[in-house]
């Protein structure tokens, strides 16, 4: 029968407190209205199913007298959450153990985290990862009963028993769900390795980073939203003056009623009816207005995505920006930011880089970022076991200048940065499965070269053409393909009946891969140095991470030596072995674009 407790009474609280210090494994939810501080409302554990306890902080109808007092619990909960004997079972660690600083608690012991384990058993794009889509999804219906309770909620905020008794059943299902979920993840090494050795240890290691948060210089990026807002006023000039009228350059209705009426522009290309993005980079070859509406809605999206939206981000008491990373939304393995999205930060125009020069280093501190170089590139080298991508690597060559070379039949002294970055290109292009068709778009030239092009690509690097046949054939029979430490990537769409998601659907699965190992190697990079950081107590702090790249604040006197240890441990120490060496390109700057 089950036994949910609201903790009432000093002899509950004792017969609890030996119940939780002696337990070896506890699940444990944190009650709260909001994230305030003045709103944590309590906390419930689970040592064995269908029995759980809720510690309230607070007792509205109940006398002093007759219940522990708010001190008394405080310090209990405190010992069991930082005894690191007993192993925690959370719903979300990284969430909880953001709550529980500000009250001075700190999570230690063995985590496991309910959501993550979830993560590493089924990565499915799309899946939700709640509470309740795991009680649906691992419980099966039968808790149903249970289920009702904790989600059904209530109206009444003054009901505070019903609320109580949710948070007590919840521990109790995070419990069972754990208790479903570790021995399908117990049972198998290569999922076992990815929870234990890269995802578990991570979490520390992006609660520590997000708290760090970066120096913003506020003044620096106010100005820069400033000469934003005058470039965008200079552009409607200029787009008015050209259309003869006024008319909002955001608005697709307007812009195409302009195009249409005052330059005449009747015959739109590929025959689409209406003016997307696509259509005004076409117009654009011929008339000036598309180009300045295109510059328009990227200097727009600059501002009110970066420069206005990252100065109300700061926080106040920090002075810092602080991001949310997420191990559990990409079905690669990639980490994920939010609030601010730091992966999207724009690096392909000079008005986007510019962004980085407002992230700076704190006093007698530079930045410095560790970039993994053309990482996918040696990684389909090792996968594919192309003899000739190993020799480049191993040799330490430029593989794009010896593509450029091969491919445009230039003799390698010859070959210029043009011919370089249309070598890069296509190399890039071949591990995300482009097509001739988008080939020739981003080389703008003919189809029938973007073919030849790629066909001599393959001819020259037989082994990636043979890999890249063996995924798809793989990827058609299983829905899924692996990393090389083994993460399962799905991609359900492989069986869609439309031909459009099938073959981006193939072009994912090539690209997966290697893609999935740049995550791990990534992850395994930031353990590594993160492990070196706290046991060295030295002053380097790990600050981001983007896609390859990772950014610390070091000390300014030391951070050429700090800068080799990091480089060797992200080179040597991720234990993720290709059979070409990993190779991490060092910057150092005040600020982040200096440091790049």
């Amino acid at each position: 029968m089950d036994s949910n407790v609201i903790l009432i009474d000093e002899k509950t609280f004792c017969s609890w407190k030996i119940k939780l210090e002696q337990a070896s494994l506890v699940a444990f939810n944190i009650h709260e209205f909001s994230r305030k501080r003045e709103k944590l409302m309590g906390f419930s554990f689970s040592i064995k199913p269908g029995e759980s306890i809720y510690f309230p902080l607070s007792y509205p109808s109940i006398s002093s007298r007759e219940r522990p007092t708010r001190e008394e619990v405080f310090s209990h909960l405190k010992f069991i959450l930082e005894n690191e004997k007993i192993s925690k079972i959370c719903s979300s660690f990284k969430e909880s153990n953001k709550l529980l600083k500000y009250y001075g608690i700190e999570i230690k012991g063995m985590i496991f985290d309910i959501m993550l384990e979830s993560y590493v058993l089924e990565s499915v794009k799309n899946r939700r990862r709640n509470l309740k889509s795991l009680v649906n999804r691992w419980l099966h219906g039968n808790h149903a009963g249970k289920e009702q309770k904790v989600f059904r909620g209530t109206k009444n905020r003054d009901c505070a028993i019903e609320q109580h008794r949710s948070s007590a059943v919840e521990s109790d299902i995070i419990l069972q769900l754990h208790l479903k979920m570790w021995p399908l993840i117990a049972r198998n090494s290569v999922i076992k390795n990815i929870y234990e050795h890269i995802e578990r240890p991570l979490l520390k290691v992006i609660f520590r980073m997000e708290s760090h948060g970066i120096l913003i210089d506020t003044h620096f990026l106010s100005s820069y939203s400033s000469e934003l807002s005058h470039r965008l006023h200079q552009l409607e000039k200029k787009a008015y003056k050209i259309a003869g009228t006024s008319f909002q350059l955001s608005s697709p209705h307007q812009v195409q009623k302009v195009l249409h009426h005052s330059l005449r522009v009747n015959n739109l290309p590929s025959g689409i009816p209406y003016i997307n993005a696509k259509v005004l980079l076409e117009l654009a070859e011929k008339y000036s207005l598309p180009k300045i509406v295109l510059e328009y809605r990227q200097v727009t999206k600059l501002k009110h995505s970066y420069t206005d939206k990252l100065l109300h981000m700061i926080n106040f008491t920090s002075g810092r920006l602080h991001t949310s990373y997420h191990q559990t939304l990409t079905t690669t393995g990639r980490l994920s930011s939010s609030q601010p999205n730091l992966q999207n930060i724009p690096i392909r125009t000079s008005e986007g880089r510019k962004i980085r020069q407002s992230f700076i280093a704190s006093s007698g501190y530079d930045l410095i970022t560790a970039d993994y170089s053309q990482i996918e590139l040696r990684i389909l080298a090792h996968l594919s076991q192309e003899k000739k991508l190993i020799k480049s690597f191993l040799n330490h060559e430029d593989l794009h200048s010896i593509t450029a070379s091969n491919l445009f039949n230039i003799a390698f002294k010859k070959v210029t940065p043009a011919h370089r970055r249309r070598g890069k290109i296509i190399n890039f292009g071949v591990i995300y499965g482009m097509s001739a068709f988008g080939l020739s778009q981003q080389l703008n030239i003919s189809l029938t070269d973007a073919h030849n092009y790629i066909n001599l690509y393959f001819k020259h690097y037989p082994n990636v053409l043979t890999y890249m046949k063996k995924i798809k054939i793989q990827v058609q029979k299983t829905g899924y393909v692996n990393t090389i430490t083994g993460r399962t990537i799905y991609i359900p769409s492989i069986f869609s009946k439309n031909i459009v998601r099938r073959n981006a659907a193939f072009r994912t699965a090539i690209n997966a891969p290697m893609q999935g190992t740049s995550a791990d190697i990534i992850k395994r990079a930031m353990i590594v140095v993160d492990q070196w950081i706290t046991n060295k107590n030295n002053s380097v702090r790990m600050l981001m991470q983007v896609h390859d790249e990772l950014l610390f604040e070091v000390p300014q006197g030391a951070w050429k030596e700090y800068a080799h240890e990091i480089r060797d441990l992200m080179e040597n120490h991720i234990r993720i072995r290709l059979n070409v060496p990993l190779l991490v390109n060092i910057g150092k700057g005040h600020n982040w674009l200096q440091s790049h």
